[in-house]
């Protein structure tokens, strides 16, 4: 195998520690025991990560031979982020686990791979004891895929209630705002819509977690604090652990904005904190922290994000590193050093200093009322918006179904911009604005849906944006006069 790329700490012989390599020796009693243990495994050098020792079964992983393996660098077998690397180098004498990872066989086909790191010695010196895992093996093929199908099924029934659900939250939000607006400031019932609100949006993440069932919501990272994620979970994450384990929170005060997905980063903590649960202690402390921290690297120092957490009583298991897969924007893997428990790690690139877009361009001045064309089958989602835009000066026309708005627009060619649901009774709303462009070229489109998959789809631009399914009317006001604004102005 070629090497992925050159190692600075790599010395210029690739087998320079040969004559150390203990279990090359036939008179080790422990060499057959280690080359035919049906569990993959390779040793590996602290500094360098090259490999010393592969056995029969990491070799036929790997669809190659142990000595073609020995000498190799690990890093030439699995695709790892750079901290990654830095942070095996410098963690002697602690066991981890990095959960799945893609390795390359030696015809270049690739397979996801579990590995957990053991600190261990080989004549003398410090070194990794490495064992895979491969998902291939993990999983039964007829059991995958009887998991494959009910995971296909109940993700299109949590489709289907998490679309009936989003509506229904629409409404309570756009009324939410539309009451708010109508009300001063000092009211003391804004405090009371406030509260309406928080549950709304809270009703709002669980039917994100309802449509990640399906294993195929794509992630959709966007600038975000952690500590915010963090203490909005915070009553949650305490009514699990309920009185068994105590949780504490140590957040940095001025922690830098990061790239991640919010609801991804939610369910690993939830999922985290009820494996602590399950497998914990009672009386035993899980404690929550966020750090800002400098790494240096091969290319210089990087500001890091970090969120950890630490579980006293040693309940977090290596399996529970699999959950990395859910932060793609980030690195994490698990620790677990005697005597200090366990403690879950993630890192992301801290975005501090990142240059933010350009605030969007005033509205252009309207010279007529502009006209907006509602498309919603839920109705009263329809008579919310339909609400919303006459009080706001636009004149409204609304709709239930794709063959009926094309119809009204037969008979009354004003439209300016088009709010349609993406799911429609009789089609789409992506559909529906192709075929009204026929006739309205310059009409500006914002399609609403719950489903980050059916957002995935779309193709924005400045006619055509998307919002998240439930809305807030502040949300999708904004979004409004942006495209708008982009229009050509309206003549009398």
């Amino acid at each position: 195998m070629s090497p992925a790329e050159n190692d600075p700490d790599d010395g210029p012989e690739r087998g320079a520690l040969g004559s150390q390599r203990v279990l090359k020796s036939e008179r080790d009693p422990y060499r057959s025991a280690f080359d035919q243990n049906p569990l993959p495994m390779l040793i590996c050098d602290v500094g360098t990560l090259r490999i010393l020792a592969a056995n029969q079964q990491a070799a036929r992983l790997h669809g190659t031979t142990p000595q073609e393996l020995e000498g190799a660098s690990l890093f030439e077998l699995r695709r790892v982020s750079e901290l990654t690397r830095l942070m095996l180098r410098r963690a002697v004498g602690t066991e981890m686990a990095l959960g799945f990872g893609y390795h390359t066989r030696r015809d270049g086909s690739t397979f996801a791979v579990q590995l957990s790191v053991h600190p261990t010695e080989l004549g003398g010196r410090p070194a990794w004891l490495c064992l895979l895992k491969s998902l291939e093996e993990l999983l039964d093929p007829k059991e995958a895929e009887q998991q494959r199908r009910l995971f296909e099924s109940v993700g299109r029934v949590a489709g289907g209630v998490a679309h009936d659900i989003n509506n229904l939250l629409s409404v309570a939000l756009s009324f939410t705002s539309l009451v708010s607006s109508q009300l001063p400031e000092a009211s003391p019932l804004q405090n009371d819509l406030s509260e309406i609100r928080g549950a709304a949006e809270r009703a709002a993440q669980l039917t994100k977690q309802l449509l990640s069932l399906s294993r195929k919501t794509p992630a959709q990272p966007k600038p975000l604090v952690l500590n915010e994620l963090v203490l909005r979970l915070e009553k949650l994450l305490r009514r699990l652990l309920d009185e068994q384990m105590t949780l504490e929170l140590s957040l940095e005060a001025e922690l830098d904005p990061v790239l991640a997905d919010a609801t991804q980063l939610e369910r690993l903590l939830v999922q985290l904190v009820g494996e602590a649960r399950a497998q914990g202690v009672p009386g035993s402390r899980l404690l929550i922290e966020t750090r800002n921290t400098e790494v240096d690297g091969p290319q210089g120092s990087t500001r890091q994000v970090v969120l950890r957490v630490s579980d006293s009583a040693n309940a977090l298991s290596p399996e529970i590193a699999a959950l990395s897969s859910f932060v793609d924007a980030g690195t994490a893997w698990l620790e677990n050093e005697p005597g200090s428990g366990a403690r879950f790690v993630a890192c992301f690139s801290s975005l501090k200093g990142a240059s933010s877009s350009a605030p969007p361009a005033p509205q252009a001045r309207k010279l007529r009322p502009q006209s907006v064309l509602v498309v919603q089958d839920n109705p009263h989602l329809r008579k919310t918006l339909r609400t919303y835009f006459a009080r706001e000066g636009y004149r409204v026309l609304d709709a239930d179904s794709s063959l009926e708005a094309l119809r009204l627009v037969e008979g009354d060619a004003r439209v300016d911009l088009l709010l349609t649901d993406y799911t429609l009774i009789d089609g789409n709303g992506q559909e529906l604005a192709r075929a009204l462009r026929e006739s309205l070229p310059e009409l500006r489109v914002l399609i609403a849906t719950g489903n980050p998959e059916q957002r995935a789809a779309i193709r924005e631009d400045d006619r055509t944006a998307t919002i998240s399914k439930p809305f807030d009317l502040h949300d999708f006001s904004a979004l409004i006069e942006q495209l708008l604004a982009s229009a050509p102005t309206p003549q009398p």
